[in-house]
């Protein structure tokens, strides 16, 4: 009987002991189906290829920081060392020359501006805003001289054109709007004690609402009341550098931000929602970049390389550099991304500039 009691036991034991594994094997395979499934979150790698231009193209610095086409077709690249024009064959070079009084002032470009006039603007690091004279390829410097200049020796980050024709002006610590007739205004919320930011994103939606992203958050400014409300982003994200910002037709503003990544806002509500890029991949939080191709999809720039977002499936494509691959991403880095008028991107890098031809793009959408 006790021979009996024992061998009972040990069928217990062994049958839990089955039973235990196959918990567990029920486990790993539901992990490994997860692990599946986020791998194929991201459906297509580096399938593209991209033009080069360095500095053995003609560019002045390899460090690219905005890129624009302007109306007559030009392609003017800003630089750390000065600002280079594109015809589509080789680059003329604007620097700074201490002895010429008309040269471009700084040679750290931090943006380039064509408003609806035709006429070009450059922000520079300590050199305030240049004003480009297409006739004698000379550059005047706005609100530099006198008395009361405002922005001599300041850092200019960003330029936008609202409905109205003012242009907006942002430094390292103020935000200025140029009025028809020349008027410089410095902007002060009536709200807020204290607006001195640096500001380094300007944009306009399409109800004339003003977003400003900055060092400390996102700001909506309402030009009519001179009221300005921050942007609440989700617990724990607030007040992150703000690097883009990108209003669409469909009433939402995408929102990069350098640690906490990308938010779509409801641009009527100000509900905000995260937008997961690519959890594998922390450099991916940085967004410095965001641009919309005529697909309706947007070419997201982070410090972890370049993706292609979808509004109904999410991330759909990435590329990176990969030394195997001569026309691959020649940085991960991405500063800049522009759209040209024939739909081409232009993607500016800490080690060069890219080119995506449109034309190229056979994945299936």
């Amino acid at each position: 009987m006790f021979v009996n009691i024992l061998i009972g036991k040990l069928n217990q034991h062994i049958m839990s002991r089955k039973h235990l594994l196959f918990c567990y094997l029920l486990v790993f395979q539901a992990l490994f189906a997860l692990s599946i499934l986020n791998s194929k979150a991201i459906e297509v790698v580096n399938n593209l290829s991209f033009d080069l231009f360095s500095q053995e193209h003609g560019l002045s610095n390899n460090q690219i920081h905005c890129v624009l086409q302007d109306s007559k077709g030009w392609m003017w690249i800003g630089t750390s060392q000065g600002v280079c024009r594109f015809d589509g064959y080789r680059f003329t070079v604007f620097k700074n020359d201490p002895d010429d009084s008309t040269s471009l002032k700084g040679n750290l470009v931090r943006v380039i501006y064509e408003d609806s006039k035709g006429q070009l603007y450059i922000g520079t690091e300590d050199g305030g805003l240049n004003k480009f004279d297409k006739e004698k390829e000379t550059f005047q410097h706005i609100f530099y001289h006198g008395d009361s200049a405002p922005l001599k020796d300041v850092s200019v980050t960003s330029i936008m054109e609202d409905h109205d024709g003012n242009l907006w002006v942002g430094t390292e610590t103020n935000l200025y709007r140029i009025e028809k007739g020349n008027k410089l205004t410095t902007i002060k919320p009536a709200n807020l004690q204290d607006f001195s930011e640096y500001f380094r994103v300007i944009r306009t939606d399409y109800s004339g609402k003003i977003w400003i992203g900055t060092n400390r958050g996102a700001y909506i400014y309402h030009p009519q009341t001179n009221q300005a409300e921050q942007l609440k982003l989700p617990e724990n994200f607030s007040n992150d550098e703000i690097w883009e910002i990108l209003s669409d037709q469909d009433g939402t503003v995408l929102v990069g931000t350098y640690t906490f990544g990308l938010f779509k806002v409801n641009a009527a509500s100000l509900e905000v929602k995260s937008i997961p890029i690519d959890p594998e991949n922390d450099r991916s939080r940085t967004v410095r970049a965001i641009t919309k191709d005529p697909n309706g999809k947007f070419w997201i720039g982070t410090r972890g390389g370049l993706y292609l977002y979808d509004n109904l499936k999410g991330v759909i494509a990435k590329y990176f550099h990969d030394d195997r691959e001569q026309k691959s991403l020649v940085n991960n880095s991405v500063l800049c991304i522009s759209k040209d008028a024939k739909g081409n991107l232009w993607i500016g890098t800490r080690q060069g500039l890219n080119l995506k031809i449109d034309e190229r793009d056979k994945q299936e959408t």
